[in-house]
């Protein structure tokens, strides 16, 4: 588990604090938004083989009110070796896909760190705005129901011809 401490963190704890104790549903909500948004990310990283890694990616959201932590986790033996040996070959030096390296939780879960506390509050106040205060109690599984622009463009595609042909 890697723990995460920045600077300015106490006073920044306090303030969602605050917010949590009001309204807990909303902030856990939002809290899980954003380790969805972390995990996106990751899944764009993660080395890819025969896809069983990226695939066992998962997001749990926090099971608790008043306790809230999001765990975001790959699942198989080999995902802490693969993440943690830099010198192993993942990416496009070997035929893969670009972007695919170690530390491929890590690395997005540092580049958003800078933008956190901003996107916390965008989701935080988005979800009072639009009452929205619950969440899967079940984990979100990675690489299912992501689809790449292009499968996008043929599923809408798709569907308009069915819908010009009744």
């Amino acid at each position: 588990m890697i723990t995460v401490k920045t600077k300015g963190t106490k006073e920044v704890l306090k303030k969602f604090a605050k917010l949590q104790t009001k309204y807990p549903g909303a902030f856990n909500l939002a809290l899980f938004q954003c380790g969805l948004e972390i995990f996106t990310e990751s899944q764009a990283e993660v080395p890819v083989d025969t896809g069983r890694l990226r695939a066992s990616g998962a997001v749990f959201p926090p099971q608790n009110f008043f306790d809230p932590k999001v765990i975001i986790s790959y699942g198989t033996r080999y995902a802490l070796p693969v993440h943690e040996i830099l010198t192993a070959r993942h990416g496009p030096e070997i035929g893969r896909g670009k972007g695919q390296k170690a530390k491929y939780l890590e690395d997005p879960f540092k580049r958003y760190m800078k933008y956190f506390r901003t996107r916390m509050l965008y989701f935080f106040r988005r979800n009072i705005k639009m009452n929205k205060w619950s969440y899967p109690m079940t984990p979100v599984k990675g690489d299912r129901g992501q689809q790449t622009s292009s499968k996008m463009e043929r599923n809408r595609a798709r569907s308009q011809s069915k819908r010009g042909k009744r």
